[in-house]
């Protein structure tokens, strides 16, 4: 069973591509966060290009702060995300990796994800995220996902 989601936030769930420095979310994405936050922990994170104070800010200043129990970036342990990064953080949070889903919107990053413990997400577009909730299902029933 899922302990935890950990979303990597830029561009995941977050899009930077204009106006710049103002960053948008899909239109429902609160409710796609409501019924994640209501199964389980969620965690977003991001590279150390932003810190995660601000990152926080601005998750608030959208209106879906509230969803997230913790958000970080990579500066702590390297400057992107890695498989390395990612299982830092996971052991940071104490959880097990059987217990977690990654959701990003990095092939390459899912790709090695997947050849590890982790459960990965790999969401394309600036509306993939709406489809998360199907996707967890699946990842708990023991479906694969394509």
């Amino acid at each position: 069973m899922l302990q935890l989601i950990l979303i990597d936030l830029i561009p995941a769930l977050l899009s930077w591509e204009a106006p710049a420095d103002e960053p948008s979310v899909p239109e429902g994405v609160e409710a796609v966060l409501d019924e994640l936050y209501a199964r389980c922990r969620l965690a977003g994170i991001t590279d150390a290009d932003r810190p995660a104070a601000t990152v926080r800010d601005l998750l608030e200043d959208l209106g879906i702060g509230e969803f997230f129990d913790s958000v970080g970036t990579s500066a702590d342990f390297g400057p992107t995300l890695t498989v390395r990064v990612i299982r830092r953080i996971v052991r940071s949070l104490g959880v097990h990796p059987d217990e977690v889903a990654v959701v990003t919107a990095r092939p390459a990053l899912a790709e090695r994800l997947s050849r590890t413990r982790f459960a990965v997400v790999l969401v394309e577009g600036p509306d993939g995220i709406l489809g998360l909730p199907e996707a967890i299902d699946a990842i708990e029933d023991g479906r694969v996902i394509p």
